[in-house]
C-alpha cells in the first residue's frame, strides 16, 4: 500500500506532543492536529534592535503535486502543485483503509538526536510549560466548528499516523529560547530545532472534509486517489515562500536582521501576553534571531 506524508511547515502549532513516560512504544491516541495562529499584521513584541517593526501576514494552504479526482476545486494551480488556501475551516483527512486511531512518534534516547527525531520540533514544554496546552476547542475535532476560538485562523486533523520531524532543505539550528519563561530564570539550554513535523501514513484513497469555523456549514470534499508514495504540505507561511516548501526549493535567510513569526503562537496559546515572549535565538548570537518560520509542538489533556 502506498505510504502518504504531510509536511507541516510555516507557524502551524502541532501535537499533541510525544509522551514523556514511554509505553510499549512511544504512542498516543489520535487524532494527529495541526492549528494556524492568526497573523493579521501586527507589531513585534521583542524589544531587540535587530528585530523587524512587523512580524509579515502568513496564508495557511494545503499544497501538493497530486492531482484531487473529485471535489472542490483547487484555488490555485500550476503545471506542477495544486493549492487550496482553507482560510478559518477546520480539514479532516478520511482515510481509505482507516483501521487504526493511534499516533506513534520517531524517537530514541540516543544523544545527539537522530534525523528525524520527532524531538527535534521546538516544543513548549520545553521553554515555557504553562501555554503549552492548546485550547481544548481548538484541537476538538468532533465538537461544533463554531466553538473555536476566533483566534484560530484554521484546524487540521489526522486520524493516526507515525510522527516525525524533517529537515527538508534546512539544517538544525542550536537555539536558545530568549527571554526565559519564567520571567528571571536561566534560558533554556542550547538545543537542535528544524522547522518542519511530519505525519506518515498507508493509504489508497484520501478524502478530506471542510467545515467552516465561522457558519459551522458543511464545504467541499477533496478527493484523492493514492496509487503511489505522495506528499503533502500544510502550511503556514509568508506568500512569498509557501510554495517553496513543496518544490524544495531555498527558503532565503538573510545573513543578518531578525525575525520574530514565533511570537504569533502566543496570540493563541497567551492572550492578553504581549511582552517577553520566548523565541528561538541562534545559540552564541545573543542579537540574532532564527530567520525561518518553524512549527511547534503542544499538548493537550488526556
Amino acid at each position: 500500500m502506498p505510504n502518504v506524508s504531510v509536511h507541516f511547515a510555516g507557524v502551524v502549532a502541532v501535537g499533541p506532543a510525544r509522551p514523556r513516560v514511554v509505553g510499549p512504544q512511544w504512542s498516543r491516541n489520535g487524532p494527529f492536529y495541526a492549528v494556524f495562529p492568526p497573523s493579521t499584521r501586527r507589531k513585534v513584541a521583542n524589544d531587540d534592535p535587530s528585530t523587524s517593526d512587523f512580524i509579515p501576514f502568513h496564508i495557511p494552504a494545503l499544497i501538493t503535486k497530486v492531482k484531487n479526482t473529485s471535489g472542490r476545486h483547487p484555488d490555485q494551480t500550476s503545471a506542477q502543485l495544486s493549492a487550496w488556501f482553507p482560510f478559518r475551516e477546520r480539514l479532516v483527512f478520511n482515510i481509505t483503509p482507516n483501521d487504526e486511531s493511534v499516533l506513534t512518534y520517531e524517537h530514541t534516547d540516543m544523544s545527539p538526536l537522530r534525523d528525524h527525531d520527532v524531538d527535534l520540533i521546538a516544543d513548549f514544554r520545553d521553554f515555557w510549560p504553562a501555554v503549552a496546552m492548546m485550547p481544548a476547542d481548538a484541537v476538538d475535532m468532533n465538537g461544533d466548528p463554531r466553538n473555536a476560538p476566533t483566534r484560530v485562523h484554521g484546524q487540521v486533523f489526522i486520524p493516526f499516523g507515525h510522527v516525525s520531524s524533517d529537515t527538508g532543505t534546512h539544517k538544525r539550528k542550536k537555539v536558545q529560547f530568549k527571554p526565559p519563561r519564567p520571567i528571571g530564570s536561566n534560558p533554556t539550554d542550547a538545543r537542535d530545532i528544524v522547522s518542519q513535523a511530519v505525519i506518515t501514513f498507508p493509504a489508497e484513497e484520501i478524502t478530506i472534509s471542510s467545515q467552516s469555523l465561522d457558519t459551522g456549514e458543511d464545504l467541499d470534499e477533496i478527493t484523492f486517489a493514492i496509487t503511489n508514495d505522495a506528499t503533502f504540505y500544510i502550511v503556514n507561511a509568508d506568500p512569498q515562500d509557501m510554495f517553496k516548501y513543496p518544490l524544495n526549493e531555498e527558503i532565503h535567510v538573510p545573513e543578518m536582521g531578525s525575525d520574530a513569526d514565533f511570537e504569533l503562537y502566543y496570540t493563541l496559546l497567551a492572550p492578553g501576553v504581549s511582552s517577553d515572549l520566548p523565541i528561538p535565538v541562534e545559540h552564541r548570537l545573543n542579537h540574532f534571531l532564527v530567520k525561518d518560520c518553524y512549527v511547534a509542538m503542544t499538548d493537550i489533556v488526556e
